[in-house]
């Protein structure tokens, strides 16, 4: 076989090399240009009369590059769980796209959803139940809700619409609160048939930032009763399972003191009953003072005998 020219070799190595180099360096280019932010999130909260929340996130995204999955994470510090959101689906299969998924991981709820997007804006709408958010105070009933924490990127700008319950006269207090305390924040109100709505928004979240909304009312129209069924429905395996454990401990304090403590207190007492009687049973059955009192086992025996008398 015909062995080819170095030169010709040489020529083959630095075209494969150039054309390695130029796809590389497109590929980097093309990662370091690939960013997103978020255009805006408006979120809509309705507070139900049974102490859970109706929540729909509008989130606008801003890409640059391409992208496939969306994610958002709702801390579980605060609330007890989060309900109504769609199934698992397989992120890397296109006809999972515009599909949902949820799961539970580092103690927050993940929404995730699948997409084929690039150099586009694009509005997702997250709809979800809340339980357990609701503070249940004497006089008033209050909601200290988190609608965004430590984003990775900026908001342009983010709003909160909150429904209170049909009747209520008015909130006791609204503020909404940010990470840059300096920073305008808008409140306001309006009607909504027979409900109030209170709104507050800003603009120019930096990425890290906080949105936090502190809402409270007159107490009587959220119905703590169907909180605490909800809780109970929803945790009654680990309620009778402590419920049995603390029975379980309970009866094995009340078996050790009938069958170890009980029983040494009666002959302790029952001895230090006889004890005077011993002495002086011995006194007597022998006409002179005893140098040692006898334990009552042997006063017993002697007893028996007719050596001693009652």
């Amino acid at each position: 076989m015909r062995r080819l020219p170095v030169s010709i070799l040489i020529l083959r190595v630095t075209v494969i090399a150039l054309l390695y180099a130029v796809f590389s360096v497109g590929f980097v280019s093309a990662q370091e240009n690939r960013q997103y932010w978020y255009s805006a999130i408006d979120t809509r909260i309705v507070v139900n009369a049974d102490s859970t929340l109706s929540v729909e996130e509008r989130q606008s995204y801003h890409y640059q590059g391409e992208y496939h999955q969306g994610w958002r994470s709702i801390a579980l510090k605060d609330i007890s769980r989060v309900t109504d959101v769609d199934s698992k689906r397989d992120r890397t299969d296109p006809s999972s796209w515009g599909r949902y998924t949820t799961y539970k991981e580092n103690d927050a709820q993940v929404i995730e959803w699948y997409y084929d997007l690039r150099d586009t804006e694009h509005t997702w709408s997250l709809r979800y139940k809340v339980h357990g958010a609701i503070i249940f105070g004497t006089q008033f009933d209050r909601l200290y809700y988190n609608l965004f924490t430590d984003y990775d990127v900026p908001v342009n700008s983010a709003s909160a619409n909150f429904v209170l319950p049909a009747g209520l006269s008015k909130a006791d207090a609204f503020y909404g609160y940010r990470t840059d305390a300096g920073a305008p924040m808008n409140t306001s109100f309006m009607r909504e048939g027979e409900k109030d709505v209170y709104i507050v928004s800003g603009a120019l979240f930096d990425s890290g930032e906080d949105f936090t909304v502190d809402l409270s009312w007159e107490k009587g129209y959220v119905s703590q009763a169907a909180f605490w069924h909800d809780w109970l429905t929803y945790n009654y395996g680990f309620v009778f399972g402590g419920i049995i454990v603390l029975l379980s401990i309970l009866y094995w304090i009340i078996y050790y003191i009938r069958t170890e403590v009980l029983p040494k207190d009666r002959v302790a007492c029952a001895l230090q009953r006889q004890s005077f009687w011993c002495e002086n049973a011995y006194h007597g059955a022998r006409g002179q003072r005893p140098l040692l009192i006898l334990p009552c086992e042997d006063m017993w025996r002697l007893w028996r005998r007719g050596n001693v008398s009652r």
